[in-house]
This record gives C-alpha cells, sequence and structure tokens, in this order.
C-alpha cells in the first residue's frame, strides 16, 4: 500500500513539477520499500507478542476441568 501510494504520488509529483525523467517517482519508491519492510516486521512483532500474552484455549478449557475436579 505506501509503495503503490509512492508510485502514483511520484508519478502525479512529476508531471506537476515537470520533471523529464521520474526522478520523484524513483526517491520515492526506494524511500517507501525499505519503510514498508520495516512497518510489517514492527508489525509482525507485535502480533507475535499479543498472541504469546494471550492464553491458549486449550490452556483455560484445561484450567477448568482442574477446577472441577479438585471441588
Amino acid at each position: 500500500m505506501i509503495v503503490l501510494a509512492a508510485v502514483f504520488g511520484g508519478l502525479w509529483l512529476d508531471r506537476t513539477i515537470g520533471t523529464e525523467k521520474p526522478v520523484i517517482t524513483i526517491i520515492l519508491v526506494l524511500v517507501s520499500a525499505p519503510l514498508s519492510l520495516a512497518l510489517t516486521y514492527w508489525r509482525a512483532l507485535q502480533v507475535v507478542k499479543d498472541i504469546q500474552a494471550s492464553p491458549s484455549e486449550e490452556g483455560q478449557a484445561n484450567f477448568v476441568k482442574e477446577d472441577e475436579t479438585v471441588e
């Protein structure tokens, strides 16, 4: 999504400014690609952290069964 925005925004800026070569488009794509990868990596780390923090459904089911047998 970020890379597509960079391509279309760069093409628009190149046409608006009147550059002969798509210099702005190339610069924006070169900046947006690593940015997109970094944001994807950061988001993946957040999701993994959330998954590890939340108890699993199996663990909850086993916990309930153990409580019922104790009482």
